[in-house]
């Protein structure tokens, strides 16, 4: 396990026509991006890269902890994202930060960053961007 952070970010409708929740990520659509962590991610090497497989256990984790706050976090990892998101937000609420970040639950067309590898929700999983 490897301590590191992650980056959500929370598409925004920047344009007529074009709704992320449905349509899914687009390159250059404007997003609001936050960083929790440092959170243990799963892998045995120590090493800066991840796996497609482990970076998508990162944001399926991200999806429930974010979709589920109030709720028992399934597994260590999603237990560990949970607490990271939960302070971020107490962080931004103590800068008076919170009213300029869409913050919410991750859904369709939002992204999820870590160690460089980024992936879109779709509404069948996550795709790498």
């Amino acid at each position: 396990m490897i301590s590191d952070t992650i980056r959500l970010g929370f598409t925004h409708t920047d344009r007529p026509g074009y709704l992320p929740q449905t349509d899914g990520y687009r390159p250059g659509a404007i997003q609001t991006e936050i960083v929790i962590g440092p959170v243990l991610l799963p892998g045995q090497h120590h090493t800066a890269t991840i796996t497609l497989a482990e970076a998508t256990a990162v944001a399926e984790a991200c999806w429930a902890a974010t979709n589920r706050p109030q709720g028992v976090p399934a597994n260590v990892l999603e237990h560990e994202i949970a607490d990271a998101f939960a302070l971020k937000i107490l962080e931004l609420r103590k800068a008076e930060d919170l009213a300029h970040q869409e913050i919410r639950a991750l859904c369709t067309g939002d992204t999820v960053t870590v160690r460089g590898m980024k992936l879109a929700a779709t509404s069948a999983g996550w795709e790498r961007v």
